[in-house]
This record gives C-alpha cells, sequence and structure tokens, in this order.
C-alpha cells in the first residue's frame, strides 16, 4: 500500500506536468471560412442573368475564401491548459466572368481583422482539447473589380471596376481547438463559429467622387438594378461564417527568460 502511495505520488506530483509551464508562443497558420451571404449570391445570379448569352463562363461565387493568420499569445500547461491571444486574420476569394469576345469580368473579395481570443481546456499528455472564444475587430471586407475587354472594345460607361470598401465593425466567434505538443512547437486545429457579426448597416463603397457623380459608388446586391438605373441596397458587410485553421507555433519557455 505504502508502495502504491509513493507511486501515485511520483506520478502526480513530481511529474513535469505538474508544475506549470508558461510558455510565449508565436503562430503562424492556414484558415478557409465557408460563408454564407444572401447580397453575394444574389449579385451572382442576376449577374449571369443580365450577361447570360454574352458569357462564355458565368460567375460561379466566390466559394470558401481561404487566408493567413498571425499571432502572439501567453499559453500555460498543467493539468489545465489556458492561452491567451491576438493577433491578425486575412481571407481572399476571387471569381470571374468571361465574355464571348474574349473580355472578362475580375472580382476578388478580401476580409481582414484584428483579434484577441482565449482559451481553457484539459491536457492529456502531449495533447490538449480547448474551448474557443474570439473577438474580431477592425473588420474590413473589400472587392476589387476589374474588366479586361478584348481588342478594339471599350469598358462599359456604367463600369463596375473600382475598388469598394467597408467601415470596421466586430464580430465574435466560439469553438473547439484541439492540439499537440512536443517542445518547442504546437500544432493546432481550430473549428469556430460566429455568433455576433456587426456590418449589417454598411454597404461596399468606393469613395472615389466620379463614382459618387454617376450613381455607381456602392456595390450592387441586384445587378439588374443596376443595370438598368433602379434603386438597390448594395452589399452589406456582415459576411461570415464557420472558420476552420491549422497553425504552428513556436513556444519560448518564459521562466526560463527571468531566471
Amino acid at each position: 500500500m505504502k508502495k502504491m502511495i509513493v507511486s501515485l505520488f511520483v506520478v502526480t506530483v513530481l511529474s513535469p506536468r505538474s508544475s506549470a509551464q508558461d510558455y510565449l508562443t508565436l503562430t503562424s497558420g492556414l484558415s478557409t471560412m465557408f460563408h454564407r451571404s444572401e447580397d453575394l449570391n444574389r449579385f451572382k445570379d442576376t449577374y449571369n442573368l443580365v450577361n447570360g448569352q454574352n458569357l462564355y463562363q458565368p460567375m460561379q461565387g466566390f466559394g470558401a475564401p481561404a487566408g493567413l493568420c498571425w499571432e502572439i499569445g501567453y499559453r500555460r500547461l498543467k493539468r489545465w491548459d489556458t492561452a491567451v491571444l491576438t493577433g491578425y486574420q486575412t481571407y481572399t476569394a476571387s471569381d470571374k466572368a468571361e465574355y464571348n469576345d474574349g473580355a472578362r469580368r475580375n472580382l476578388k473579395c478580401t476580409i481582414s481583422s484584428l483579434y484577441v481570443g482565449a482559451e481553457v481546456g484539459r491536457t492529456f499528455g502531449h495533447f490538449f482539447v480547448n474551448g474557443v472564444s474570439t473577438v474580431f475587430f477592425n473588420r474590413k471586407l473589400r472587392i476589387e473589380s476589374t474588366y479586361s475587354g478584348a481588342l478594339g472594345v471599350k469598358t462599359p460607361e456604367k463600369s463596375l471596376d473600382g475598388t469598394y470598401e467597408s467601415g470596421t465593425s466586430l464580430s465574435a466567434d466560439i469553438g473547439i481547438a484541439a492540439g499537440f505538443f512536443k517542445k518547442p512547437v504546437f500544432i493546432i486545429a481550430k473549428i469556430t463559429y460566429p455568433v455576433y457579426t456587426g456590418g449589417k448597416s454598411f454597404v461596399l463603397r468606393d469613395n472615389r467622387s466620379e463614382k459618387a457623380a454617376d450613381g455607381t459608388d456602392v456595390f450592387p446586391d441586384d445587378y439588374v438594378s443596376y443595370y438598368y438605373g433602379d434603386p438597390y441596397e448594395g452589399i452589406h458587410t456582415n459576411i461570415d461564417g464557420l472558420k476552420i485553421t491549422v497553425s504552428a507555433a513556436i513556444a519560448f519557455r518564459l521562466k526560463k527568460w527571468m531566471k
């Protein structure tokens, strides 16, 4: 019985994981977003409707944008794993329509934001599973639209050409993270889903005076209305969705620095 007690003491108290290990982490990762946007779907469908007979390849939609993230954080490993993180995230996706005469309409959508996050969970040896909460701030959406005309063909007078940008907004996600740690590297996979996305009152706008003068400063959510000069609302900036991120971090033991 005494031997068993001594053995349990050695495992639970003298184990390296029995004392908290504090790390500064530098992280880089890949992420993709499975967004939902009625505005973008409506624009795609109405653009193809108006130009359908002249299109060799219609617009397909932006699909799932993908991008990079960079972050710095503090992580404590013991029986429980806790972390506080801050970083920058960007997503990019593109779409295009090709015309029978060789012309092309190109669209590039970018979503970027700063963020702060927190994780709390349980460790299992070299593995951990955490709950995640993240707040994205200074969140911006941008669509760049360009038209490459065939030789001898002028860009349409009422062109979509321009860089349409949003104001800044806020969003929040919750989710789950699972990771593996072997000094000095963390490998982490996260799945998060938005519980709040701001920007519903913002639309994408090109602020050049000439665009405002001819009434084409707002990127249309309905290309039929845009084409015929009827009122339309524009693409709102509350575009968000399920996010999957895989990242790698280099960890620096803080206690070694403090000695």
